[in-house]
């Protein structure tokens, strides 16, 4: 995947680098960043990453996969944002919305985005729940 992890993927992907030998008690989802830490190379290229807040810009939903990353804004709202695409390699602050040059990229992620969205009782989309 590349880059640092953010502080709320360190918890469940640090694993193995403390405490050796403690046991697992449950699967954890997540890709391990140990062997980075130990100047090996990420273990495995990591699947797209998704994540939704709906309490956030009218409800927001994004993709990282790889140098790509893709939020939407408005998911809840009557008249949602468009998509919008980042390639983090060559615009690590996000300024150029690539979106409009690259929509095979849109559509794939797009297709993440729809399909990684998992109802909770705990945490209620309503936008996305239907």
């Amino acid at each position: 995947m590349g880059g640092l992890p953010s502080r709320s993927a360190v918890r469940p992907k640090g694993r193995g680098v403390g405490a050796a030998g403690a046991p697992v008690r449950r699967a954890v989802d997540g890709v391990s960043f140990a062997d980075a830490l130990r100047g090996n190379g990420p273990s495995r290229p990591h699947a797209p990453m998704y994540w939704e807040h709906h309490g956030v810009c009218g409800g927001q939903q994004a993709v990282r996969d790889g140098a790509w990353k893709a939020i939407q804004l408005g998911v809840g709202t009557p008249a949602p944002a468009p998509l919008e695409l980042y390639n983090l390699d060559t615009d690590p602050g996000e300024r150029h919305n690539v979106a409009a040059e690259h929509p095979e990229i849109v559509a794939l992620i797009d297709e993440v985005a729809r399909t990684s969205h998992v109802p909770s009782k705990q945490f209620p989309f309503p936008a996305l729940d239907s």
